[in-house]
């Protein structure tokens, strides 16, 4: 679940595990939302049709080995 400005909803995030020489374990992945399902630049005045409605996430989380 992913939350933003008190609205909470279901996300899919596809990722990819990787491990690297150093032995660091990481994952990638990126997913896109739609702005309005958060309310995300609802509340500012501007023209609404110079902002995108889909918005690209990416997630990268690295791990270092465990000793």
């Amino acid at each position: 679940q992913l939350s933003m400005k008190g609205v909470t909803r279901d996300v899919v995030v596809p990722f990819a595990l990787k491990t690297d020489g150093a032995g660091n374990s990481g994952a990638d992945g990126k997913f896109t939302l739609n702005r309005h399902d958060f309310r995300l630049g609802d509340d500012r005045v501007a023209d609404a049709s110079t902002k995108d409605n889909e918005i690209a996430v990416r997630i990268k989380v690295v791990l270092p080995p465990v000793a």
